[in-house]
Formats: structure tokens, C-alpha cells, sequence
């Protein structure tokens, strides 16, 4: 039997398969087949058949991106710039699936027009920039030579293209606004609804008087509800997932790096000539300031200088989120007096008087004493000072409360002043320091963030080895075993917010296309790594009854009090022809307010109650109306007097005005209608993904 015998024989299937398939792909290979799949799509998506071209996309990513880097002066972050694909995306396939249906509606712009556009009684304003005169005529001469220039074909396109944009985008707007009509009538009902008003007398029932004890609630009742009334359970599509966390926020290592770093700079800093250049090139986030700055104006990081010398350079601190070194300039003595002290306030009330004084008393004995004035800041309620350990600051005479302000620029440094009585409040206050220096000095600032090669690098490896462990091993397990903490979140399409960390556009776009039990890939956001896993893919729809089970319970109880209250109102008092009778009868006041608004859905000392307003303008003056069935009560109203509005105080200012307001809002209505039906109607095929970026 021959190689190829053997080959197609049963003892060798396999190897029969693997000889074709080998075979196959030489001669695909020699098509250059795989070139063209490798290359992946060549376009980012298609609208109805236009594409999307990753240069255009690029491009206006790429305004969005620099228009927020001029803005700020810092480039997007991850997530938002993930905000900015999404919003160029949407931009496009709207734009795009937008020229479709102008198409199918006869929205065009002829040859003729753009013809016109150039050479017509009117020419497009932007032919009106490039060819026109200072006079304001065209130079038609120098069009025609331009338009006859085989190199200006290029530039023509896109001015055309503009101009036919243009036009097509005035067209549509004209189609709009045709079909949106704010008539005379309108005007005119909601001129009257506004200014019709009523002065009404009412007494509630709030259905939370009935008793649970005289609610019951049956299986039958809760699944008829449920089928009755299943839109208010629907449910976009969401993900129910369980995710680590590792933090890109700098460690310990990553501040002393930061001192040891501004520490080597300290004698090239003293030995700066040019302290605004020295840091503009090192990149400092604190600007050189030349003028003399007084006491207030120092953060607790600039006490230094009054223990420096002139052109000595501090050892590095910790300044907030920023490391810093000061150079002192200058100093000089200056006009007003600041006194420096530690303050504490204790606060007390006509109950504990007594008692919370004889604990001000004990806090300044103690400190009188030597005990540390920052022991007792928890206890202050000045919330200002105490996140400074009790630190004022350097403030004013004027800045310190008049009860002590004198005795806190008369006491020696390091007296105990108090304590004093100020607003249900006592203060307790030690001098620490009184002076009247300015200072010029300059700041070299960093700020503290976590090393690209090291921190955030080691965070990142910790994700991998975690998410490779999570996958042979299992997620919760290797959690476990790790001691990493677990968050919980469940993700809504639609909304990109994340429980623990915020809006997060970079997770809800992995999720996409995962399913449960998926594990993701690393996610990098801008202050962590995440790794996560779906437990649950809930698609859009009506929620299960099991799962909305107590809140259809809570419903069908809240109408059945409702149903109960309104029955047993119309039996006690249905009767009835006057307001104050049923006061008497129900031993509860009556309510009157003037001025109800016919256009109005609240109404004054009862909420939102839109139904009842309505009742209110269709129930004749002095007549006792109910009872009406309430959204939290149900009522008995009477109207004591009703104020119709007059058209003849309708000034065509207001009519205007009422005009633009109705048709703002139609356009915002008829608007959102239409570009949810054009999104509906456009064949979007989506590439994203293949080339990504998804």
C-alpha cells in the first residue's frame, strides 16, 4: 500500500485531515487570502451602507481629545476618553443614519443648488469668505481659474461637501419646524391654565391610616397585579458582578521617593539664579511668586522660613498630596500683627451645660499642664482646626472671636487662653506664635504619585497573577486564599456606573459580550486595575415575579388602602354637603389655600396631586366635591372663589414668549422621537470590536 493509501486508510484519519487542511492553507496562502483577513475590516462600521472611516473617526476623537487638552491643560484620562469614543461613535452613526432617512423623505440638495451656491444672486457664505471682495461682491474671475485648476480639484470637493452639509442641515430644519405648529389655541389654553386660579378648601384622608392588620394580601392578588400591571417591572439588560480591586494610588516607597528626589535638588535649587526657571524646568506644580506674602497666606509646609535663612532651601516635606522643598528670598517686617494658635471647641446646649464646661475645664488644665493640645483635637467641633490638630493658622485680631481677641495678642507664647464662652461654644485656645513677617520664597512642589515602573507595574502583575489564578483555580477561591476584598455591583446598560468606583465606561464596555461565569480581562481605570467576574446576565424585559415579589406585595397593599380609605370616606361623609361638618365629624381641621394654579400639580400642604388640582377646576364654586381619589389621600374639596383668566390681558410679549417655550418643547419631544426612530430604522454594523476597541 502507497503513502497516500495509508494516508486515506482508517488507521490514519487524522493525519488524512491535518495532509488537506495543510494543503488548504498553501493555496490560500498563495492567494494572499490571509493579507486580507489579518487586516481585519477597513472601516470602523457601516450606517446603511456609508462607512464610518477610521480617519474621520480619528480625527474628530482627536478634536475632542485636544479641545479638553486646551481646556484643562491636561490630556483625557482613560475614562474619559473612553466617553469621547462613545460620543464620537454616536455622533457619526447619527449623522450617517440621519442622511438616510433625509433620503427616503426627499431631503436633497441638487447640482443645481450648488451651482447656485457659487454663481447665483446669493452664494453660500462660505464661497462669500474665499472668493469675496472688501466691498462685499465676488470675484468671479478668480473662482472660475480656481475652479478650472486641475490642482484645486481636492479643495473643491471639500468645499462643496460643506456647502451640501450645510444646505442638507437648513433643509432639515425647515422640515422640523413645518412640523411643528404651535397654533393660537395653544397659546392662548396655556396662557389661561397659567393664570387661572382657584382659592380651595380641603381636608385629606392619607391612606396610610388604614392598618396593615386591615390589609390582607393574597397569591391571587399579587399575580394579577404583577400581569396587570408588568411595565412596572420592566428592567433594562444588566450584569449582577463580583470584582478585585488594585490600587494605582502611591505607597510609602513612592513619597520617600518623591522627598529623596525634591533632597537631591536642594543645592542646585540654593544655587538657582533663576527660580522661576529652575522650576518650570523641573517641572514644579507651584509657580514663582516675586511678592511678599504675609502670614495668613503660609500653609502649615511654609512655617520654615521663619527658622531659615536667606537663600537656604528646606529639607523636603509633606505638603498634602505633594512633596515640597522652600527657598527663602526675602522677608521683611510688615504692617499687621497674626497670631498662631491651637484651638479647641467644645459645644454644649441648656442640658449639658454644666457637665460639658467641666470637661472644657479639664482639657485646658491639661494642657496648661504639658499634655499636647493635638490630643484633644477628635474632640473639637471646629472641624477646620482639628484636621490640623487644632492648628488656627495665622489670623487677624479681627479674625478671632471678640471675646478673646484681646487676650490672644496680650497673652506670652505658649499661655493657655480659656476657657471662653462663645456661641454656645467653649474655646479653648494656646498661643504658639505672634509675628508681623512677610516672605518672597519660592516652592518647588511635586506631586505625590505612584512610580509607572514600579508601583502601578507591580499592581498590574498582582492583576494578571490573579486573574490567571481566578481562571484554573476560581475566582472566589483564589480571593480568598489571596485575602483580597470582593466588592459586589450590578451594571445597567445604559449607565456606566460601577457601586465602589463610579462612572466606568472601560467595564461596561467588557461586558459587552460576556456571559456568566466569564472571568474579564485585566480593566485598567485611572486609579486601578479591576478584575471581575459575571455572576448573573439579566437581559432587558419584565422582571420575574420571585425576584419583585415584596415589591408587588407593597403595591397591591397601597391600593387596597386606597381602595379601603376612599370607601369609607364616601360611607362616613359621602352625605355630606358642607366642609366644616365633615371637620366636625372627622375630627380633623380643614385645610385653605389660595391662588391653585390650573396648570399646577402640586398643591400646597398635601404634595403632588395632579388629579386633584384637575378636580378642583371642574368643580363648581362653593360646591363640596369627593371624595377624590388622591395619589396619597383621598380628598373633599370645595372651591370658595375661581379667578378666570382674561385673553384680553394676553400682551403679544407674552404671546411670544409662550410661543418660543411651547415650541422648544415640542422641537425637544419631536427631536428625541426622531432620532430614536432613526436609530431604529438604520442598519448599523459595528467593527469596533474586531479592530479593539470594544
Amino acid at each position: 500500500m502507497g503513502f497516500m493509501e495509508k494516508m486515506r486508510s482508517s488507521t490514519a484519519p487524522i493525519l488524512w485531515v491535518l495532509v488537506l487542511a495543510f494543503g488548504v492553507l498553501f493555496m490560500l496562502q498563495d492567494t494572499q487570502v490571509f493579507d486580507a483577513v489579518l487586516a481585519g475590516p477597513r472601516t470602523m462600521g457601516e450606517v446603511d451602507g456609508r462607512p464610518i472611516t477610521n480617519a474621520e473617526y480619528n480625527n474628530r476623537l482627536n478634536a475632542f481629545t485636544e479641545q479638553f487638552r486646551q481646556q484643562t491643560g491636561t490630556p483625557p484620562n482613560i475614562e474619559q476618553r473612553a466617553y469621547y469614543e462613545e460620543l464620537v461613535w454616536d455622533q457619526m452613526v447619527l449623522e450617517l443614519a440621519l442622511m438616510s432617512q433625509m433620503e427616503r423623505i426627499g431631503i436633497q440638495v441638487t447640482d443645481q443648488e450648488i451651482r447656485d451656491a457659487f454663481f447665483g444672486d446669493n452664494p453660500d457664505p462660505i464661497v462669500r469668505q474665499i472668493f469675496g471682495r472688501e466691498d462685499g461682491s465676488i470675484d468671479f474671475g478668480t473662482m472660475r481659474a480656481v475652479l478650472e485648476a486641475p490642482e484645486a480639484t481636492a479643495d473643491l470637493i471639500i468645499i462643496e461637501n460643506q456647502i451640501r452639509d450645510r444646505r442638507m442641515q437648513e433643509k432639515l430644519n425647515e422640515f422640523m419646524q413645518s412640523a411643528i405648529l404651535v397654533t393660537n389655541r395653544e397659546i392662548e389654553q396655556d396662557f389661561l391654565r397659567a393664570n387661572t386660579t382657584a382659592d380651595v378648601s380641603f381636608i385629606r384622608f392619607p391612606y396610610s391610616e388604614i392598618d396593615d392588620e386591615e390589609v390582607s394580601v393574597s397569591d391571587s392578588d399579587i399575580r394579577s397585579f404583577y400581569r396587570n400591571n408588568s411595565s412596572m417591572f420592566k428592567q433594562d439588560k444588566n450584569w449582577r458582578i463580583r470584582y478585585v480591586s488594585f490600587s494605582k494610588e502611591p505607597t510609602a516607597d513612592d513619597t520617600l521617593r518623591t522627598l529623596d528626589r525634591l533632597n537631591n535638588m536642594r543645592t542646585e535649587f540654593a544655587d538657582a539664579i533663576d527660580d522661576a526657571l529652575f522650576l518650570e524646568l523641573n517641572f514644579s506644580v507651584s509657580q514663582f511668586d516675586s511678592t511678599f506674602r504675609s502670614p495668613a497666606a503660609l500653609r502649615p509646609a511654609h512655617y520654615v522660613l521663619f527658622d531659615m535663612e536667606e537663600g537656604e532651601v528646606s529639607e523636603a516635606q509633606i505638603d498634602g498630596n505633594r512633596a515640597t522643598i522652600i527657598k527663602k528670598i526675602d522677608s521683611r517686617q510688615g504692617n499687621d500683627m497674626f497670631a498662631r494658635a491651637g484651638k479647641i471647641a467644645i459645644s454644649f446646649n441648656d442640658g449639658n451645660r454644666a457637665q460639658r464646661q467641666e470637661r472644657a475645664n479639664e482639657i485646658a488644665a491639661a494642657i496648661r499642664g504639658g499634655e499636647a493640645l493635638e490630643n484633644f483635637a477628635s474632640e473639637s467641633v471646629d472641624r477646620a482646626t482639628a484636621a490640623n490638630n487644632g492648628d488656627t493658622g495665622f489670623r487677624l485680631r479681627e479674625d478671632f472671636p471678640s471675646e478673646v481677641a484681646s487676650r490672644m495678642f496680650s497673652a506670652g507664647i505658649g499661655d493657655v487662653v480659656g476657657p471662653v464662652e462663645v456661641d454656645n461654644q467653649f474655646h479653648i485656645y494656646k498661643v504658639n506664635q505672634r509675628t508681623n513677617r512677610e516672605f518672597v520664597f519660592a516652592e518647588m512642589a511635586q506631586t505625590i504619585e505612584a512610580d509607572p515602573s514600579i508601583t502601578i507595574r507591580d499592581q498590574e502583575f498582582k492583576a494578571d497573577d490573579f486573574r490567571e489564578f481566578a481562571q484554573l483555580e476560581g475566582f472566589t477561591q483564589e480571593a480568598e486564599r489571596e485575602g483580597f476584598e470582593v466588592t459586589e455591583a450590578t451594571v445597567t446598560d445604559g449607565n456606566p456606573f460601577v457601586a465602589g468606583i463610579g462612572e466606568s465606561r472601560m467595564i461596561k464596555r467588557a461586558l459587552t459580550n460576556m456571559r456568566r461565569g466569564s472571568i474579564s480581562e485585566v480593566i485598567e481605570l485611572d486609579d486601578r486595575f479591576v478584575v471581575f467576574i459575571v455572576d448573573q446576565v439579566n437581559d432587558a424585559g419584565v422582571r420575574p415575579l420571585d425576584e419583585v415579589r415584596d415589591q408587588v406585595e407593597r403595591a397591591v397593599q397601597n391600593e387596597k388602602r386606597r381602595q379601603l380609605m376612599n370607601q369609607r370616606v364616601r360611607e362616613q361623609f359621602g352625605s355630606m354637603t358642607d366642609i366644616e361638618a365633615i371637620s366636625e365629624a372627622s375630627e380633623r381641621p380643614f385645610q385653605t389655600v389660595s391662588g391653585v394654579r390650573k396648570n399646577a400639580s402640586n398643591l400646597s400642604g398635601a404634595g403632588r396631586e395632579p388629579g386633584v388640582v384637575g378636580a378642583i377646576f371642574a368643580a363648581d364654586e362653593g360646591t363640596l366635591v369627593g371624595p377624590v381619589e388622591g395619589e396619597s389621600a383621598a380628598f373633599f374639596i370645595v372651591v370658595n372663589e375661581r379667578n378666570e383668566a382674561d385673553l384680553a390681558n394676553l400682551s403679544d410679549s407674552e404671546r411670544d414668549r409662550i410661543r418660543t417655550r411651547i415650541q422648544q418643547n415640542k422641537t425637544q419631544v419631536f427631536t428625541q422621537k426622531l432620532v430614536d426612530q432613526i436609530r431604529e430604522e438604520a442598519r448599523i454594523t459595528d467593527h469596533r470590536r474586531l479592530m479593539g476597541m470594544q
